[in-house]
């Protein structure tokens, strides 16, 4: 009731003065104007040589000594003999027995991950499933997630050796030291400039061992007006127009815990930019800074949303129940669960209420396309009424055999 008597812009300025973290909920259009994403380079300006002058996302991972670049719009080829080899022919037989199977892509390297929560740990525990041999380091109270999540903080930290270090102190400082210069790569999740207040300085470890790897993930980037501030998950989903998204159509925002999904996005990016920092390390000889953040993963989150060009149409949103995109692409329950139908084309929608006994009365006869506006209609509930009369698998083995698209929704027990 507090939050309700100002305005969103009056919270702001209050917050800002007082440092508590936030993030105005904002539509993913809005998003783009966002000062600290275009500080970040994630609006990219190009003339599409069908849709014209648009705007979409820049690259989402800055390598400081191999920056990436967008080529430019896309070329529309009009030969219609080209054909593009997948290299699929030049991969080695699974089956031979010459290949060390057992071997991981990253085995030998080794990283020191300085990482807490989700995003960072993500890094690490995807970059130790390769084969990487992760040292997690943690302050001598552990990793902050560590009594508040524990299947989070198991998940995500699999395949770690551990252990803790008080990188206050000076010998604890020469340790830390020790350990992450003589690693192939450090990855940290940590606010801008806190490695160097641990004696982790870009240049004591360029000194120490030219060719290691820093990875950093933040929450909105290294540098720029917004890289002070405190932030997670869901303050980026906010200012990303992700949580606008989840809300539904026309409908309040919402959050939907415990998905993460720059978190996780930016934890795989941390992931593959440490790959490819790698492969420059092996073949010129030299380390250099990997970045990436929460905000750069929300914009490829808003599945073209984060975009303008004229004509541009506006993307599908779920109904208000959050079931689906529409009659043909939801949640049913049925006796005894759930399960998510997917038959947005003549056929197989027509086939769906052949399914479910009602294509007597009903039938589709307008083309699914792109640009249809949602259908959440009353239909829907008629083949609800009808889902309801019997079980999961019941429902299962008549979509198996009219060849339709679907899957039962189960929780992560089941």
């Amino acid at each position: 009731e507090t939050i309700k008597q100002k305005t969103s812009l009056q919270w702001e300025e209050i917050f800002a003065k007082y440092e508590v973290p936030f993030a105005l909920v904002n539509t993913a259009e809005e998003a783009m104007t966002h000062e600290q994403v275009v500080h970040n380079n994630m609006v990219y300006e190009c003339v599409d040589p069908i849709l014209g002058k648009m705007q979409q996302p820049g690259v989402p991972i800055k390598l400081s000594e191999t920056p990436s670049a967008i080529k430019g719009p896309r070329v529309i080829v009009e030969s219609k003999d080209l054909a593009y080899r997948s290299g699929v022919d030049q991969c080695f037989n699974k089956g031979d027995d010459s290949i060390d199977t057992e071997k991981l892509p990253l085995d030998g390297v080794k990283i020191s991950d300085i990482t807490n929560v989700i995003a960072g740990p993500v890094a690490g525990r995807l970059l130790a499933d390769l084969g990487a041999d992760v040292i997690k380091i943690e302050p001598p109270y552990g990793d902050i997630s560590r009594p508040s999540s524990g299947p989070y903080f198991h998940a995500l930290n699999a395949n770690k050796r551990s252990v803790s270090i008080d990188g206050k102190t000076d010998s604890g400082k020469e340790v830390l030291r020790k350990i992450v210069t003589g690693s192939d790569i450090l990855i940290a999740n940590l606010r801008p400039g806190a490695t160097s207040r641990i004696g982790l300085s870009e240049k004591i470890l360029r000194d120490c061992n030219p060719n290691l790897i820093e990875t950093h993930i933040t929450a909105f980037g290294w540098d720029g007006p917004f890289s002070g501030r405190p932030g997670v998950d869901p303050l980026a989903q906010a200012w990303m127009g992700l949580q606008l998204a989840q809300g539904g159509e026309n409908m309040r925002p919402s959050f939907l815990p415990p998905v993460a999904p720059t978190d996780y996005t930016a934890g795989a990016m941390g992931a593959l930019g440490s790959v490819i920092a790698l492969y420059v390390a092996e073949k010129y000889g030299y380390g250099q800074n990997v970045q990436t953040n929460l905000l750069n993963a929300g914009c490829f989150l808003t599945d073209g949303d984060f975009s303008q060009y004229d004509g541009k149409i506006s993307r599908r949103l779920s109904d208000k129940r959050q079931k689906g995109l529409s009659d043909f692409h939801r949640l049913y329950e049925t006796a005894d669960g759930w399960i998510y139908v997917s038959s947005e084309n003549l056929e197989s929608a027509n086939a769906f209420l052949d399914a479910v006994g009602i294509s007597d009365r009903y039938n589709v006869s307008l083309e699914f396309t792109p640009d249809s506006p949602g259908r959440h209609s009353d239909l829907g509930n008629e083949i609800q009424k009808m889902m309801k009369l019997h079980g999961t698998d019941h429902w299962r083995t008549i979509l198996d055999r009219k060849r339709i698209a679907h899957a039962p929704s189960i929780s992560s027990y089941d």
